[in-house]
């Protein structure tokens, strides 16, 4: 069997202190509390809140690239449709899931409660392993996921 990647993104919640579902609004705007809840759901959505590998992973990453790239500290909304559709993310089904209190809470504390073990951002685990100095851009990813084993990104 060839070696995978499994991948797990923590969008770490704005402003969450003390309650993962309750962004406090004023460190960052709305905008970039609700972008967080999208990124969750797209995690939950894709089957890839506790990791994922495979076709799944290719479509949370490339939502994320989309979005994030759009969004990320500028938190600008209206991008879901376009992102979902590039990545073949059912857009419906994250609306549906952004809109269910219940499971933003359960997805939101999950990943929160993940990510207080993050000590930078980014951090990047392959294999189970923090990457000492995580890479940030493109080629360094690639060169760290092809030094891990996985020849898609040789």
């Amino acid at each position: 069997m060839p070696p995978y990647v499994n991948l797990t993104y923590s969008p770490i919640p704005d402003g969450t202190r003390f309650d993962p579902t309750k962004c406090d609004a004023s460190d960052y705007g709305k905008a970039c509390c609700e972008a967080d809840v999208v990124e969750a759901c797209v995690g939950h959505v894709t089957g890839c809140v506790d990791g994922c590998t495979g076709d799944a992973l290719v479509n949370l990453t490339t939502f994320v690239g989309c979005y994030a790239g759009k969004t990320e500290g500028k938190c600008v909304s209206g991008t879901l449709q376009e992102c979902a559709s590039k990545a073949g993310v059912d857009a419906s089904a994250v609306e549906s899931c952004a809109a269910d209190k219940a499971l933003v809470k359960e997805t939101m504390t999950k990943v929160a409660d993940r990510s207080k073990r993050i000590v930078s951002v980014p951090t990047m685990k392959l294999n189970g392993k923090v990457q000492r100095n995580s890479p940030e851009s493109a080629k360094e990813i690639k060169a760290a996921l092809c030094k891990a084993g996985a020849d898609a990104a040789c």
